[in-house]
């Protein structure tokens, strides 16, 4: 920022580095000088790349450079300090936007994480489940199995110890009667 008096041109700016510090740059240079030295006829000279342009820098006023060096820098400073502002200004904008923001990402990752290792655990869980019934559903059958299997041998039994009966009862028939019924 620049401020302007009858005789003093000033450079100001403040910069909010942190919550506690400011810094504050001042740059005066006497107006009276500035207007003296740029306004020399001689060499017509008004920038630093006039003076760049000259082969040597003899019969050249020192104050005219030296107020085109102060010039030149204090419009770099200004340049400088103004940036620096842009970027707080953002860094605060973005600051005060979403502080949420940083963990977005964050957050959806361990969602996702945390569903795919949940889905897992579920899909182990269901598989062992499975498993404990098939073998339970295996058990069963095997007991029914058995119990098939000693009804079927009682029958057995239960139909030799009629053919015994009737092997005793065909025993008497005659031999032919056997074979024709």
């Amino acid at each position: 920022m620049l401020k302007r008096s009858s005789r003093m041109l000033t450079a100001v700016s403040r910069n909010k580095l942190s919550s506690r510090f400011a810094v504050t740059y001042y740059h005066k240079t006497p107006l009276s000088q500035q207007q003296r030295a740029t306004t020399t006829p001689q060499n017509k000279i008004k920038s630093l790349e006039d003076l760049v342009n000259l082969n040597s820098l003899d019969g050249v006023d020192p104050e005219l450079i030296r107020s085109l060096i102060n010039e030149r820098t204090t419009e770099l400073n200004i340049k400088n300090e103004l940036d620096m502002l842009k970027k707080f200004c953002k860094e605060e904008k973005t600051v005060h936007e979403s502080p949420m923001k940083k963990f977005v990402r964050p957050l959806w990752m361990f969602i996702l994480m945390s569903s795919s290792v949940y889905l897992l655990l579920h899909l182990t869980w269901w598989k062992l489940e499975r498993d404990e019934k098939e073998s339970e559903l295996k058990q069963e059958v095997e007991a029914l199995e058995s119990q098939l299997n000693k009804l079927i041998n009682q029958d057995k039994n239960h139909n030799s110890s009629k053919d015994d009966e009737n092997t005793e009862l065909s025993d008497a028939k005659p031999w032919f009667k056997k074979w024709f019924w």
